[in-house]
């Protein structure tokens, strides 16, 4: 089986370089130098399914959403506060 790996500098465009990230994703073997790099894009990939293929614009949450989203999580905080000083 022919190796996916290549020199960082041998990426020169964005679909090589999404190409080189899915095969580190996968398993492959990453340049040398950027193997911290590699592990956040397998983090990226693997844990949050994050495609390196995909260029959509990040979804950015109006201030509404993310109080709706934050509200559940400041509820809890506040109510382990109290232990959490304890610790």
């Amino acid at each position: 089986m022919a190796s996916l790996v290549r020199p960082a500098d041998a990426i020169d465009t964005p679909a090589q370089h999404a190409e080189h990230v899915y095969s580190v994703a996968q398993g492959a073997a990453p340049a040398s130098g950027i193997e911290e790099v590699s592990a956040s894009w397998r983090l990226s990939a693997n844990e949050h399914g994050i495609d390196p293929l995909q260029n959509d614009a990040p979804r950015i949450l109006s201030p509404h959403e993310l109080k709706e989203f934050r509200q559940p999580i400041d509820e809890l905080i506040l109510s382990a506060q109290d232990e959490i000083h304890r610790l």
